[in-house]
């Protein structure tokens, strides 16, 4: 979950081919509107924990979603948006306030533990099996 402020990625480039320069020049220009535009949206967003979509940003700003998720992929990772968490919350304070209106999210530290655990084994049914060398 990103918090406020947002960074959007930007592009650097340092080589002397003017078409190159330009382009990288047009993305920094599209990703500091859009990152002014997020910490807007977070900045008065009211819900513990908001989800952004892509395609919500560009239709409201007016890039291609194509451009928007290029540049916006970073802030969280997500393919279709990111959530946010609101400005004034910790992580910790806004997943325990988002439960408390209801809107509960999983505990994510139980997922990810039985992630990495596995499925549970069989139950027993009494039998020992033994390979061929026991």
């Amino acid at each position: 979950m990103a918090t406020y402020p947002i960074q959007v990625k930007r592009f650097a480039y340092r080589g002397s081919d003017p078409r190159k320069r330009q382009k990288a020049d047009e993305q920094n220009r599209i990703a500091t509107k859009l990152e002014t535009y997020i910490n807007a949206l977070v900045k008065s967003q009211t819900a513990p924990i908001q989800m952004y979509f892509y395609h919500q940003i560009a239709t409201e700003t007016g890039f291609s979603e194509n451009t928007v998720r290029e540049l916006c992929f970073s802030i969280d990772g997500g393919h279709n948006g990111f959530k946010a968490i609101k400005p004034s919350l910790g992580a910790n304070s806004a997943r325990t306030e988002s439960c408390n209106d209801g809107i509960c999210i999983a505990t994510f530290a139980s997922s990810i533990e039985s992630v990495i655990a596995g499925p549970a084994p069989p139950p027993s049914t009494g039998l020992i099996y033994r390979n061929k060398y026991d």
